[in-house]
Parts: C-alpha cells; sequence; structure tokens
C-alpha cells in the first residue's frame, strides 16, 4: 500500500510521510511535554488545532476565490460607470443637436418669412414700374401735343384760326396694361412713340 502524503502546514507546502508522523505522534505521546506527559486534553487541543488548520486552508482557498469574484466585479463596475458616463455626455449632445435643430427651424422660418416679403415687394416694385411707364408714356404725348402747338402758333400767330388737335390715343385705363403696337419694320412704332413719326 502507497504512504499518503499531506502538507505539514498551511504554510509548508512539502508532503511529509504519514507513516512518519504516526510514529511521531506515538512518541509524542509517551514522552514528556512541559512538566508531565500529553494529557487527553492537550491531545484534544491538538487535534482541534488541525482541523482548525484544515478549515483555515479551505477559508483561505475561498477567500482567494471572493477576491477573484470582486475584482470581476470591480471590473465590470467600471465598465458599466464608463458606459454610464458615455450615455450621459451623447444624452447631453443629443439635447444640444435638439436645440440647434429648433434654431435652425426658427431661422428657416424666419427666411421663409423674408421670402415671401421679397416676393411681394417684387410684384409692388413691377406695378410702379408699369405706372412710371403709363405716365413716361402720357408725358411724352402731351410734350408731342405741346410741341405741335407751339409750332402752330408760331406760323400763325393765332390758335383760334387753328382747328383744335385731338391725338387718336385714349386715355389709359386705370388697372389695364396698355399694349403697345407691334410693327417688326417699323420701330419707332415698338418703343410706344408710334404717334410721332
Amino acid at each position: 500500500m502507497g504512504k499518503k502524503v499531506k502538507p505539514n502546514s498551511l504554510l509548508d507546502d512539502s508532503p511529509i510521510d504519514v507513516e512518519a508522523t504516526q510514529k511521531k505522534e506515538e512518541f509524542e505521546d509517551k514522552s514528556l511535554v512541559g512538566n508531565g506527559s500529553l494529557t487527553i486534553e492537550s491531545k484534544e487541543k491538538l487535534e482541534k488545532y488541525d482541523a482548525l488548520e484544515k478549515s483555515v486552508g479551505a477559508l483561505a482557498k475561498e477567500k482567494e476565490a471572493l477576491e477573484e469574484k470582486l475584482a470581476e466585479y470591480a471590473n465590470r463596475l467600471a465598465e458599466l460607470q464608463t458606459a454610464a458616463n458615455q450615455i450621459s455626455e451623447l444624452n447631453e449632445e443629443n439635447e444640444k443637436l435638439k436645440k440647434e435643430l429648433t434654431d435652425a427651424k426658427d431661422k428657416s422660418k424666419e427666411v421663409y418669412a423674408l421670402k415671401k416679403e421679397i416676393e411681394a415687394q417684387k410684384d409692388e416694385i413691377n406695378n410702379y414700374l408699369v405706372r412710371i411707364s403709363e405716365l413716361t408714356f402720357e408725358n411724352a404725348n402731351l410734350t408731342c401735343q405741346l410741341d405741335e402747338l407751339s409750332k402752330k402758333m408760331a406760323s400763325s400767330g393765332n390758335v383760334s384760326n387753328q382747328k383744335q388737335f385731338s391725338p387718336n390715343i385714349a386715355p389709359p385705363v386705370q388697372g389695364k396694361l396698355r399694349q403697345p403696337r407691334t410693327d417688326a419694320y417699323n420701330p419707332y412704332m415698338n418703343n410706344g412713340y408710334g404717334t410721332w413719326s
């Protein structure tokens, strides 16, 4: 039968011979400890000490396993804290982007309102330009009539003998645009001063 090997103590991992330890225990029973031989009470204490040593070894192993688990939990906790920090940073960035989006929407509404106002002012300017061109035409027509009258007056000296000049163009009607007569071969007919030619 093979020899059983067990460690001396928790601190010493070197194996010892079981038979040698039994012989040693027998010797210790007969030997004197202190002032006398080994009593039953001291024998029980020594056995309890051995059992305590074994339980301390088991507890030391359990402590190591628990320390490993604690280290693992600490790592997980650190990872979770990092993830929580990243989530809070992303939430802050999300809020910032939402604010920028609402600001951009407000600005786009302002731009749209300004574009509408610009279109309305362009229409108003176009109406004024049409009115200016009508008034310019009337002014030119009246200037032409005045020139003809002044020529007739200068040639005869008396306006009462001359027949009255009446233009063949009707006065412009408010709200309607006048359409000029178009003649491709006579450029003076296209510019609104056709009566002068």
